[in-house]
């Protein structure tokens, strides 16, 4: 289990991660500072002289230590994917790291340097020959730039195909949106182990594809906090809930804490029993108690 912990001004999210972390309930106030606290940190938004003047200062520390931005890449996944648009963003688009997973085989490959060795063989025996002039005692040559895996891949143009019909992604639903981001995330995972990979995640309903896509992001370096309307069929460890409590569900401190700000006396395990089972039959309205009535309404 590994903990972050968030603060702005009087504010604290100390929040443990395993993979993953559902953020439920209705406090939307509270789940999108949480969301918004990530983003800001890894997008290196720095804190303004009115956040510093007014003790609204953002921090962020990663297993009792300060983050280091640079072993870390940050991912946000959304409903509002675009991919035509996401591939005009350069360096900060999913698809720009997903190829980037790719460079190092890539550079090695033969066609790449067939390619390579092509292009200044077309300078040599054409562009030089062909296409230079003069003016005066000065030479005017033209020639192709040389070619690297960048320029490749800024080339590159996504083909999506249904029953041999061409599609685009306004032909992609809420579900395969979702599917689609996670899938090159995986990717990016499987070839990037030497860093972390954070990823915001807002999915207001959550399907059973989807939360099985989550479940099967299981690389120890990857860590996924899910925004989410919806309750998942999951460990309470997973949870942080937000509603009128703060409750990270793997934190026992945390836990006891709000324990004794509830208006019946219960204990840890109770509730801890009442949580899971309420989460193992979301579905059923006999999960429901006067615990999680009390949690999560």
């Amino acid at each position: 289990m590994h903990e972050f912990l968030l603060e702005q001004g009087n504010d604290s999210f100390r929040i443990d991660f395993e993979n993953y972390k559902f953020l439920v309930g209705t406090n939307f106030v509270k789940k999108y500072q949480i969301a918004f606290l990530f983003r800001n940190f890894f997008n290196k938004v720095t804190n303004s002289s009115f956040a510093l003047e007014g003790s609204l200062k953002r921090t962020c520390n990663f297993d009792d230590k300060p983050i280091e931005i640079k072993l870390w890449r940050y991912i946000e996944v959304s409903p509002n994917f675009d991919l035509e648009t996401d591939l005009k963003m350069g360096t900060k688009s999913l698809f720009s790291k997903y190829l980037d997973s790719f460079s190092d085989v890539f550079e090695y490959n033969e066609y790449f340097n067939t390619l390579k060795t092509l292009i200044n063989s077309l300078n040599e025996e054409f562009f030089e020959n062909e296409t230079s002039f003069e003016i005066g005692e000065k030479k005017v040559n033209l020639f192709l730039d040389e070619i690297t895996r960048n320029i490749i891949f800024k080339q590159i143009i996504p083909l999506i195909s249904c029953n041999d019909f061409d599609c685009n992604s306004g032909d992609l639903d809420y579900e395969e949106l979702i599917l689609l981001q996670f899938a090159l995330i995986d990717k990016i995972a499987s070839k990037n182990k030497d860093n972390y990979i954070f990823i915001n995640a807002e999915i207001p309903f959550l399907t059973k594809k989807i939360i099985s896509r989550i479940f099967g992001l299981k690389y120890q370096n990857c860590f996924v906090l899910i925004n989410t309307n919806s309750v998942p069929q999951c460990k309470y460890q997973d949870v942080y809930l937000c509603s009128k409590y703060l409750i990270d569900f793997s934190n026992d401190e945390n836990i006891i804490e709000n324990i004794m700000e509830m208006p019946f006396h219960i204990e840890k395990e109770e509730l801890l029993s009442s949580v899971q089972h309420f989460l193992d039959n979301i579905n059923a309205q006999e999960s429901k108690n006067k615990v999680t009535e009390e949690l999560f309404k």
